[in-house]
């Protein structure tokens, strides 16, 4: 089964500084879920990766943002993507009371574990909880391996392959995820990415 997550008001955000008109972002992810899709990520939480000067309400993902989208579209349909140094425990449980129903943690191939125990304490708190293992063509596989099988031992609803620098050949995904498949009871996401064209190769 195919599960789709919209990613524009996080992944656009680079584009824009995460400077979203608000109203816009209700429009997008109100559309989003009548177009049919089963997620709409509506942002980070706390910050990308590296700090942004002036980064708009999608890079913040502040409760009162949350809320509002909340109220247009079902919890249930709601997701955020965070960096696990740029939260505490604190902000899990009040996403969590905004509206928030999945977390994806970006998690770092070096130093995972601070980010899984923050896993494992938002499945506790009742999120579908997902990790994304980023950068994911330039990672050696024994250490995927142990990240994806890390991460269903933390309670990760989905692993996410990200392919962060858009340079997997669709044989090369199906690789990765045959071979991640086979150490984890989670599902199998990808993130990609189309700077070679293939978004469309049969």
């Amino acid at each position: 089964m195919i599960v789709n997550l919209d990613v524009t008001l996080r992944d656009g955000g680079y584009r824009n500084n995460f400077d979203f008109p608000v109203e816009y972002a209700l429009h997008h992810a109100r559309e989003s879920v009548a177009a049919g899709m089963e997620w709409v990520e509506i942002g980070y939480r706390n910050g990308s990766f590296k700090p942004k000067p002036g980064i708009g309400r999608t890079g913040v993902g502040a409760d009162d943002y949350i809320r509002a989208v909340a109220e247009v579209v079902p919890p249930d349909r709601l997701c955020m993507i965070l960096h696990p140094k740029n939260i505490t425990e604190d902000d899990l449980p009040r996403m969590y009371e905004a509206g928030i129903r999945l977390v994806r943690f970006c998690l770092p191939s070096g130093t995972p574990e601070p980010a899984l125990a923050l896993l494992s304490r938002a499945a506790e708190l009742g999120f579908t909880t997902t990790v994304n293992i980023t950068r994911v063509s330039q990672l050696d596989r024994r250490r995927l391996v142990e990240l994806a099988a890390m991460s269903g031992d933390a309670g990760a609803d989905v692993v996410y392959l990200a392919d962060s620098n858009g340079s997997m050949l669709p044989s090369e995904v199906s690789q990765l995820v045959t071979l991640v498949g086979s150490v984890t009871d989670a599902a199998v996401g990808l993130h990609a990415h189309n700077n070679l064209g293939l978004a469309l190769a049969p």
